[in-house]
């Protein structure tokens, strides 16, 4: 893949092809069909999931798996453009190419079966009775099913069928009906049933129940959405504005529309000017949805108050993506139609009318606010279109921005009762759920003046002060899947190249991996050589088995009748797929081309050979050499001693060129990277709660309130209390579970897995000597042997390097760990800056309760 899989993502994908490889089996070993159920909330990024397990069963996955040429797949779906959208996504994040590698099947693609090794992208429609192009005639051999059918029953295994938004058209209808998707992977009468189907869903539950009766055995695959909360992938927040009372909304709510595209344009290029290695440029979209059967002259008015709202709104910055897909002739002048699929890309586009929603399965990252002049009657398409809009421009959470990781709508038409059941509905059981929190009626809560900093005039300062010690707090994001020493090496080359920090970094490591091999190949030089050489001669028994009427002989006593050699070394094709084999049992396949071009006495910059037979000889070598024992274990070693010097001579530019990256790829390499915790300057809580959690929170609404969403619990409050009463108190923060702005503390399980502790309260403290923190982390159910586990990983947090300031002070100053012993009793803390707590904790026999609570414990509620 082009991209950095999300560490969920690439999970999803090791399932899917243990799926598929079950499958497989199982069709092999008894003709059982099977399939696989993918199943993820909106923009979790299924296509790219199902695209890099496709780029792997095709290509091989430089290791275990290996390629494979007549790997075929086709994908269908019930619309064309999201076909043209998929097959974009493809080639700019896979090695598959437009043309070569993915096919849109039409009119001339003819034949008795497709071609293998190719994903072709078919919209149903192009099988119903009436598209007569696709049906048997004299230019058509075959029908275009009949083609696919042949093709299923050719390659079996390795003609997987893919059934985006599978839970349309794959099960049947009331009345035995059998749609087009249906017949399709179930064959006729049997005949040309897909072994393996795959069916890619946000709500996989129809698919499941239409193949319950077609005996197939299933695999489900479903991502957590916890994971795609946390990956960065999709906004944070959708704030969406409805009126409570007034009147002609509509007019004044399109202005408050255009004038937050306006902040929203504004905001995206300061981020871009500010860092642009590091953030590429977004031109943010305005999505206006429009009334059915709306006229030509109401379009008009709306261009007027676009254009009169912001004059960059204006002729071909403004288009629609109506069914009817001309041009519109208005009073203010022509409005351009845009397929949906293009909308992404076309960035002088910065506004779109729509009517429905665009597209199922459309997806606009750039689209970052929306106003729907559909009235509540509507909400089916008003819900479909916010469930298009919830992906990051930048497939990443902005950190202390926001306001960039939020989608506002304008609902004009709603109020607070029907806003209240769409936000029911998406974060429901449902195809257009969400796990994108829904904010309606949003309400700023800023810093209190106490931590931000304000001067007797009234002026905001920000040096030294309470924010400036608290931007240096360290947080550890969650832990990520490790990846091999040679797959990491590769990422870390590519993100070198990408900033400029190391241009060529990626043959650069080529050419030390085959320096490697080379190595390898001249301590072995003389058995290797003898090796091929030998191989150009095959010798061939002549047995005679018997005159075939009475039985066969026993071919140890059978007459010898000759024997001869073949001379000659195996064709291109042949020495072909035997270096395939080398290249993935080595696993670093483009340094063993160096090898074979070296070998070969070629220039190792130079394009592969045009004759595949001419080189046959120096590819066998290179292949050999691929194949020696232990060649993996060696490169694996120079890959990782490449890495480390990489991170040693770039790492500290990598933190600054590309942060977000170079922390994950760390992640990978099973080194966490603390980076400093992130301060909103604002976040969105619900004006009308009256849920209100108890005095100095560092965050308010205007009534110097905050808001929560249920009430605390006596622990909370009890532990909140408790802060209030410590000297220099100034304010406490409560600690989200997760995301850009939680402090994240790394700890080893009772299993010894590496997991990540979020604790509950952050106090902060300002007296005489200074600044101090303290974390508070209440536990109730503390038997299980974990919180000890976690506590510890927040005593060595506190003692590590990374919380030191210049002057060698400890950022976070300590920490409390507190549990109520027994129902009956009062809160009981003990400190984990206590060296003697700490030694107590590390010793499994020492009880956690009745000794190291007993013994240095203390109560405080």
């Amino acid at each position: 893949m082009n991209i950095l899989l999300k560490p969920y993502q690439e999970t999803a994908v090791e399932r899917c092809l243990k799926g598929v490889s079950r499958s497989a089996e199982d069709w092999d070993d008894s003709k059982q069909t099977s399939a696989v159920s993918l199943a993820a909330f909106t923009s979790a990024g299924k296509t790219i999931i199902a695209t890099a397990l496709i780029e792997r069963l095709r290509f091989g996955d430089g290791a275990e798996l290996r390629a494979n040429t007549d790997f075929t797949v086709l994908w269908v779906t019930n619309s064309p453009s999201l076909n043209e959208q998929t097959t974009k996504k493809m080639v700019a994040t896979s090695r598959l190419k437009r043309d070569e590698d993915l096919v849109e099947i039409d009119e001339n693609l003819t034949g008795s079966a497709l071609t293998p090794g190719k994903v072709y992208f078919l919209n149903t429609q192009k099988l119903a009775k009436t598209a007569s192009k696709y049906q048997q005639s004299e230019s058509r051999p075959v029908s275009l099913e009949q083609m696919i059918r042949n093709t299923v029953n050719h390659l079996g295994t390795n003609f997987l069928m893919v059934i985006d938004e599978a839970h349309i058209g794959t099960r049947k209808d009331e009345r035995g009906g059998q749609p087009i998707a249906y017949r399709l992977m179930n064959g006729a009468n049997g005949a040309g049933m897909f072994p393996i189907v795959l069916g890619i869903s946000a709500t996989p539950q129809r698919f499941l129940d239409g193949i319950k009766g077609t005996g197939r055995a299933t695999h489900t695959v479903e991502v957590p959405v916890k994971d795609i909360r946390e990956s960065g992938l999709i906004k944070e927040r959708l704030l969406a504005h409805v009126p409570t009372d007034g009147e002609y909304v509509e007019s004044k709510l399109l202005r408050q529309a255009v004038d937050m595209w306006v902040a929203s344009d504004a905001a995206w290029e300061a981020l871009h000017q500010s860092d642009k290695q590091t953030y590429a440029a977004v031109k943010p979209l305005l999505l206006i949805q429009v009334e059915p059967g709306i006229s030509d002259g109401r379009i008009g008015e709306i261009l007027a108050d676009l254009r009169k709202h912001d004059e960059r709104l204006d002729g071909i910055a403004v288009a629609h993506s109506f069914g009817e897909k001309n041009d519109i002739t208005t009073g203010p002048g022509r409005l351009r139609h845009i397929a949906p699929e293009d909308i992404q890309e076309t960035s002088y586009v910065r506004a779109v009318l729509f009517k429905d929603a665009l597209t199922t399965g459309w997806d606009c990252p750039r689209a970052e606010v929306l106003i729907s002049l559909r009235t509540a009657n509507d909400m089916t398409y008003v819900k479909q279109m916010i469930g298009r809009m919830v992906r990051t421009p930048l497939a990443e959470k902005i950190e202390g921005h926001p306001f960039l990781n939020d989608v506002t709508m304008y609902l004009p038409h709603y109020n607070l009762e029907t806003i209240e059941q769409v936000r029911k509905d998406l974060q429901g059981d449902s195809d257009d759920s969400l796990t994108t929190e829904i904010v309606t009626r949003p309400v700023d809560l800023v810093l209190v003046d106490a931590v931000v900093g304000v001067t007797s005039e009234g002026v905001l300062v920000e040096d030294d002060t309470l924010l400036g010690r608290m931007r240096l707090i360290k947080t550890h994001k969650r832990p990520r899947r490790r990846r091999g020493p040679i797959p990491r090496l590769g990422e870390l080359a590519r993100l070198l190249e990408s900033t400029g920090l190391l241009p060529n970094a990626e043959r650069s490591m080529d050419r030390t991996l085959a320096a490697v091999m080379i190595e390898a190949y001249e301590a072995d030089k003389e058995r290797i050589d003898e090796l091929v050489l030998g191989s150009a001669a095959t010798k061939v028994a002549v047995v005679d088995l018997g005159d075939g009427l009475g039985g066969i002989k026993d071919v140890k006593a059978g007459d010898l009748v000759s024997e001869y050699s073949v001379e000659g070394f195996p064709s291109g094709a042949e020495a072909q797929r035997r270096f395939e084999e080398a290249k993935r049992a080595c696993g670093a396949g483009a340094a063993l081309e160096q090898v074979w071009q070296q070998v070969a006495g070629e220039d190792p910059t130079e394009a592969r050979f045009d004759d595949p037979d001419a080189h046959v000889e120096s590819q066998l070598i290179a292949t050999e050499v691929g194949l020696i024992e232990g060649t993996r274990d060696t490169i694996n070693t120079a890959a990782e001693a490449k890495f480390d010097s990489w991170v040693k001579a770039h790492g500290g530019k990598l933190q600054f060129a590309a942060k977000a990256a170079f922390v994950e790829l760390m992640a990978a390499a099973g080194v966490s990277i603390p980076v400093e915790l992130t301060w909103p300057a604002v976040l969105h809580g619900e004006r009308d709660s009256d849920t209100l959690a108890p005095d100095g929170h560092i965050y308010v609404r205007a009534d110097r309130q905050y808001p929560v969403p249920k009430p605390l619990n006596p622990w909370e409050t009890g532990t909140i209390a408790a802060m209030a009463t410590l000297p220099g108190f100034v304010g406490w923060w409560r600690n989200p579970t997760g995301g850009d702005n939680a402090l994240g503390v790394r700890y080893a399980s009772t299993t010894g897995e590496e997991r990540t502790l979020y604790p509950d309260f952050l106090g902060i403290y300002r007296d005489g000597e200074g600044v101090r923190f303290v974390v508070f982390d209440p536990h109730e159910d503390f038997f299980d042997g974990q919180s000890r586990k976690k506590w510890i990983g927040l005593a060595e947090y506190l003692r590590a390097e990374y919380n030191l300031d210049d002057a060698g002070n400890r950022i976070v100053d300590t920490a409390w760990a507190i549990i109520r012993p027994t129902p009956e009793a009062a809160l009981q803390a003990v400190d984990l800056g206590d060296d003697e707590v700490v030694a107590m904790l590390q010793d499994a026999n020492i009880d956690l309760a009745s000794q190291v609570f007993g013994s240095k414990g203390f109560a405080i509620a």
